[in-house]
């Protein structure tokens, strides 16, 4: 039995403004309500989402990266201590609270006042989730969070939309405890165009290669780097696990070939660049994470329920306090442990998604 849902996008939005800009207009009425995102440069619209199955989406969604699915809670519950869920900003809960008293949930004669209820986030699909949330009509029973498919992807995401009008070849689907969305507004909160996108959380895809050298031809699978002090990731580290070739080009190509582009443009890479490995795609190996053990006194992380603590660096006593301090084990997607004796395949179009994701 299929454990996922498509979710409909309805047209009632407003903004939650953050440094980055003034207040946008938007929706079919042009009403908004704003309050700061809390987070630095970062400006959000917030679309009403209706738990419809088999819906799809009248406009698509930029970048996945730079949204969040937000559902909402009463009372004890804001919490959101339910798995699957976790606190948002006080301010995005203020702005959701505005949003629920315009369409009519609460604040009315009659109705509970809509302090009464918060804005909880909802885990975005990580790891092998995540690939399966964009790969298979029915994902397995473990998978859970949530991912937007298109049409524009390319196959296999165009199969899992055909059913959709050819003007709306878009969705977002959940996989997971449908009890998370049941009965209660839920809204999907974007980045403003206008606005810098936002730190990464854990477990989301992230990488700077080419941002230092921009000759850089890829990974390699028997390297474990851990890039820390990123700007990328909420946790300021980003660990490639055994991961092979560039995330922003699942691929690979030959020299010269064209096949390659440069993270956020259309300049084709001149030099040979290797294929991602399907068993250790960027979404399993190229992400987020925090430093959740070590030989030292910390301090360290707690992973979330979706992650799991993997040893990863050896602590080669070589005296080197920034070498030493990143020793230890780091926030994995469960169940990716690297195995140095499993088979591995090079990815061949269309079967690790899309070409050029980022």
């Amino acid at each position: 039995m299929s454990k996922s849902w498509l979710i409909a996008l309805g047209l009632l939005e407003l903004s939650v403004a953050g440094c980055a800009g003034k207040d946008q207009r938007v929706g079919s009425d042009s009403s908004s309500a704003a309050a700061p995102s809390g987070e630095n440069s970062v400006s959000y619209t917030l679309s009403l989402l209706e738990d419809l199955p088999e819906k799809c989406l009248s406009e698509p969604i930029d970048a996945e990266a730079n949204c969040k699915l937000l559902t909402t809670r009463k009372g004890a519950a804001c919490n959101c201590a339910e798995p699957g869920l976790s606190p948002s900003a006080s301010s995005v809960t203020e702005a959701v609270q505005k949003q629920l008293q315009r369409v009519g949930y609460c604040g009315a004669e009659g109705q509970p006042p809509c302090s009464d209820s918060c804005a909880c986030e909802v885990s975005r699909a990580i790891g092998t989730s995540s690939i399966e949330c964009k790969t298979l009509p029915e994902p397995s029973a473990e998978s859970s969070g949530w991912c937007y498919v298109s049409a524009d992807a390319g196959a296999p995401q165009a199969e899992l939309v055909a059913h959709c009008p050819s003007s709306q070849r878009q969705t977002l689907r959940f996989m997971g405890n449908p009890a998370l969305l049941a009965g209660a507004p839920s809204f999907l909160a974007c980045v403003d165009s206008r606005g810098s996108a936002p730190a990464r959380e854990l477990g989301e895809v992230c990488s700077e290669e080419l941002g230092t050298n921009p000759n850089f031809p890829g990974y390699g699978r028997m390297e474990v780097n851990i890039i820390d002090h990123t700007s990328m990731c909420s946790s300021g580290i980003c660990v490639i696990n055994h991961f092979q070739g560039l995330v922003s080009c699942p691929y690979g190509q030959a020299a010269g070939a064209g096949d390659c582009l440069r993270p956020g443009t259309d300049e084709p890479l001149p030099f040979a660049v290797d294929p991602q490995l399907v068993q250790r795609q960027a979404a399993i190996a190229a992400i987020c994470s925090c430093h959740c053990d070590g030989p030292g006194p910390g301090p360290y992380c707690t992973c979330p329920e979706s992650m799991q603590c993997e040893h990863l660096v050896d602590d080669l006593h070589l005296g080197s306090p920034d070498f030493s301090g990143l020793s230890g084990s780091y926030c994995i997607p469960k169940g990716t442990a690297y195995q140095s004796n499993a088979a591995q395949t090079e990815c061949v179009e269309p079967n690790c998604g899309v070409k050029h994701p980022y």
